[in-house]
């Protein structure tokens, strides 16, 4: 966990007496753990859950962990729990759920989908769905898992014959992702891969980060394959068939990104003594009502 105020702080006299902004406090979990609310009555609220690990042997790309922001989320004065998902293991696993479990409305994002294993495997359901998985069987198809609940991403890409192509050219689909649909399986020449879905850009962390991308579909050969990156909910990219990578087998797809949670409780007025930003001093100064 990290928590900083934003534009710097500085401490005010102890014991002080007032009515003082606080200006925004960000709190960034990147792993389990308990958040003490500030007093804020309101918060900006990012939950993302694990993306879904990358399928075997030509597989599906793992589906980005379902994403989830809520604004002016009410905040209660008693802790509040918050869990944040693992991604998905190696050849189409399932990620694990986030939840900031505020008692009165928690807040769950769905694990990302597996991505589907050959032969012949669908993208498992999730936050967003995992990818089918490459070369299915004459006149066949493999299908892209759903986005389940609806409203935290999107399907997993589907693969199978084309016209005028033989079924065993074509590569996996892509995990869905936050913003965009898993490409779809297409004839393609080795060492290449499906698109997953784009992700979400949001700076509620005081950073520029993309969140909930989905993995890459494989084809038949051992192009490179990617895990997610951890605390961004991104889904794993799908294996080719050839050549063993670090921590995978010869045949094995990657391991989803861990998700995260972050909290930006909302500038208010508390009367107390503490760390406040350098914005909420300098206010507090012109306005005559820093403690001395």
């Amino acid at each position: 966990m990290s928590r900083f105020y934003q534009n710097g702080g500085h401490i005010g006299v102890a014991g002080g007496a007032g009515d003082f902004p606080v200006g925004d406090v960000i709190t960034s979990y990147t792993s389990s753990g308990t958040h003490s609310p500030n007093g804020a009555p309101t918060a900006d609220v990012l939950v993302v859950a694990g993306g879904g690990g990358g399928g075997e042997d030509v597989g599906g790309g793992g589906g980005a962990g379902g994403y989830r922001v809520l604004s002016t989320h009410p905040m209660p004065a008693n802790d509040i729990s918050v869990t944040v998902g693992a991604g998905g293991a190696k050849n189409g696993t399932v990620g694990a759920n986030s939840v900031f479990a505020s008692a009165s409305s928690p807040i769950t994002s769905t694990g990302g989908g597996g991505g589907g294993n050959y032969p012949n495997g669908d993208g498992d359901a999730g936050g967003s769905g995992g990818g089918g998985s490459g070369h299915p069987g004459a006149g066949q198809t493999t299908a892209g898992g759903a986005a389940s609940p609806s409203g935290q991403g999107n399907v997993g890409g589907a693969s199978g014959p084309i016209a005028n192509t033989p079924a065993l050219l074509t590569t996996g689909g892509g995990g869905g992702g936050s913003a965009a649909v898993g490409g779809a399986g297409a004839f393609s020449p080795e060492e290449s891969k499906t698109a997953g879905g784009a992700g979400t850009p949001n700076t509620i962390s005081g950073s520029n980060v993309t969140y909930a991308v989905g993995g890459s579909g494989a084809s038949d050969g051992g192009s490179p394959v990617a895990s997610g990156a951890a605390n961004t909910g991104n889904g794993a990219d799908g294996a080719g068939n050839e050549g063993s990578r670090a921590g995978l087998g010869a045949d094995d797809g990657g391991i989803g990104g861990s998700g995260v949670v972050v909290v930006k409780e909302l500038d208010h007025n508390a009367i107390t003594s503490g760390i406040f930003n350098m914005n909420s001093c300098f206010r507090a100064i012109v306005a005559g009502n820093w403690p001395t």
